[in-house]
């Protein structure tokens, strides 16, 4: 805590939406990383930057050995720890310190999460074979496209595994699975899904955000929407698309994708 106090006054602030951390390693199953960055320098090859940077955190090594505080831990603690505190048996305290490094620790805490998603998508949708296999798909590209767009992965990780969510209660109510009734019934399926996962209530709105019109952008979309949208229709697209002629398939892709990387990945794909 006094470090924490005294460092503050000649450090850097940052703002995060979230503190604690789950974490694979034994012996562990959370921890904290109030610091980002690291200030020793090592002329080793970072693991710790490199994941830092794929995921945009910081731009430069010399950024990364200036680290910064994050100014709003107090706060997230004080919500985050009555609402886990069934959860949690033990917080290892700054985990980036040392090899093990900040990347790694993020690494670990993208695979648990992705891990608990598809469980709850497969318990959600049972032997729906095709609809897990898309979603695990999308994941696939959603998660190539983000670290180049430099998206988050926090909301752009759930947004892509529950963004077909709604096509169970759709096709129960309305007996299809077009896509405004998915846009209407995915967000507070996937909401309950998130809740029950202890998200943040601000992540939380901007995946069922996302979710509610993963078929329908605006003309004005933010990079993590882009990036889920993107992946959709990387997968899609082979099916949804007719035309043969290269030329034609080069102006589809142009008019559909969102990002320059999305667009990059189909052209590789779908051009002959």
């Amino acid at each position: 805590m006094y470090f924490g106090i005294i460092c503050s006054a000649s450090m850097e602030t940052i703002q995060r939406k979230t503190l604690l951390y789950r974490t694979g390693v034994g012996g562990m199953d959370h921890y904290i990383n109030h610091v980002l960055g690291c200030a020793h320098g090592c002329r080793y090859p970072c693991y710790a930057f490199s994941m830092a940077q794929s995921y945009g955190r910081v731009r430069s090594y010399d950024e990364w050995c200036r680290p910064k505080l994050v100014g709003n831990a107090l706060e997230l603690l004080d919500k985050e720890l009555p609402r886990l505190k069934e959860k949690i048996r033990s917080v290892h305290l700054c985990f980036s310190a040392g090899v093990k490094d900040e990347g790694e620790s993020m690494q670990n805490d993208f695979d648990m999460l992705k891990k608990e998603l598809i469980k709850r998508l497969e318990d959600y949708f049972g032997s729906d074979e095709k609809r897990i296999a898309h979603a695990k798909n999308v994941l696939k590209y959603a998660e190539q496209l983000l670290r180049a767009e430099k998206a988050d992965p926090y909301v752009v990780i759930p947004a892509a595994v529950l963004h077909d969510v709604g096509i169970k209660a759709a096709e129960e109510k309305y007996g299809s699975a077009a896509a405004r009734y998915q846009e209407k019934e995915g967000p507070a399926i996937a909401g309950r899904i998130l809740v029950e996962m202890g998200y943040e209530d601000q992540n939380v709105y901007e995946i069922c955000a996302i979710i509610a019109r993963h078929h329908s952008p605006r003309a004005f979309e933010d990079t993590n929407f882009k990036v889920v949208y993107d992946a959709d229709w990387l997968v899609n697209f082979p099916e949804e698309v007719a035309v043969r002629d290269p030329e034609k398939i080069r102006q589809t892709i142009r008019k559909i994708f969102l990002t320059p990387s999305g667009r990059e990945t189909a052209e590789k794909l779908f051009l002959p």
